[in-house]
């Protein structure tokens, strides 16, 4: 090789060297890593906005590299909106790939079954997503039960009561209260399925009783066997005109879980009050799982109409009053 050529080459691999350097280091970020900051994209927000932005909060070493960088990969029309949380030892690239991938902010909220509206409102204020009060007024918001194809519930449905499928949540942070109610809905529709929703809907009971039942089912059941068994002591009394007496209807109005209720508070007025009027409450008294839905869409055929609970998660079915007195005496009149 001639002195010229040797020269030449080691130029340009000091050249590459030099330039692949450069962009590590103008990639590279200009602070420690550990410092976290929430960062909003709002919807329209051009790139070059988006750049100064971070310029500003001083997490890019070079404004210049980072747009052109941006520009390679024609970032101008490609930034997804949202909040991100970006950490401070973050590279210009590694940015830039949150912007592009929409790796926006997100809160893991689990809604465990049977909670009714009112709970979930809670849950979702707990996380720090939404205000209680704003999340119960976008859940009274029936038009979105059509808007998520859940149609057939009105116009029954005064609120999405039983359609808040019951699941863990990966909540985009800055989410308001309808988009949130509008996640749940549409996880209804797809976890319960159309086929099922379809066989609701042009059954007997319609779709909305049939949450209704499926409601009353998730409150008074422990065991997912048990369901079906139970959705047909329901089906049997309401058949024949026999109230449903269900203890769950009382404490979905007092609001609260109590082991022990009273005779006073089966006398509360209310049209979810199954002691004191036959048929369905108004409304689903919760929001069930898949189990209790399915079990209420498919109740189990048999000529029980009471129930009693062994203490252990397992009921004792009767067909009279007399068994069943029997079987409360056993395991509850101790």
């Amino acid at each position: 090789m001639s002195r010229k050529k040797y020269l030449v080459l080691t130029l340009g691999l000091i050249l590459a060297l030099g330039l692949l350097g450069a962009w590590h280091y103008l990639g590279s970020s200009p602070l420690e890593a550990g410092k976290q900051f929430l960062y909003h994209v709002k919807a329209g927000s051009g790139f070059y906005k988006v750049a100064e932005d971070l310029s500003s909060e001083g997490v890019l070493r070079s404004i210049t590299f980072f747009k052109f960088i941006g520009k390679l990969r024609d970032a101008s029309s490609r930034i997804k909106a949202g909040y991100y949380r970006l950490d401070s030892g973050m590279s210009a690239h590694e940015i830039l790939d949150a912007l592009l991938e929409g790796k926006v902010h997100t809160v893991r909220v689990t809604v465990p079954e049977g909670k009714d509206n009112r709970h979930v409102a809670r849950i979702m204020a707990a996380s720090g997503l939404v205000k209680e009060q704003d999340f119960l007024q976008a859940a009274s918001d029936i038009s979105l039960l059509r808007e998520a194809g859940l149609e057939a519930a009105l116009p029954a449905a005064k609120t999405t009561e039983g359609f808040l499928f019951p699941d863990t949540y990966m909540v985009p942070w800055g989410a308001n209260a309808r988009d949130i109610v509008r996640m749940m809905l549409a996880n209804f529709r797809q976890q319960v399925g159309r086929d099922l929703i379809s066989k609701m809907a042009a059954s007997p009971l319609g779709l909305y009783k049939t949450i209704i039942l499926a409601s009353i089912v998730e409150r008074e059941a422990a065991s997912s066997l048990e369901r079906p068994k139970i959705a047909g002591v329901f089906v049997n009394r309401e058949r024949i005109g026999m109230k449903f007496e269900s203890c769950a209807t009382i404490q979905y109005i007092l609001g609260e879980v109590r082991e022990k209720l009273y005779y006073s508070d089966l006398k509360r007025e209310s049209p979810y009050n199954t002691y004191l009027h036959a048929g369905y409450p108004a409304g689903p008294i919760a929001n069930p799982g898949k189990s209790s839905i399915a079990a209420a869409a498919n109740p189990e055929k048999h000529d029980f109409l009471y129930f009693v609970s062994r203490n252990d998660g397992t009921h004792v079915f009767s067909k009279t009053g007399a068994e069943h007195n029997r079987a409360a005496k056993e395991f509850q009149w101790k």
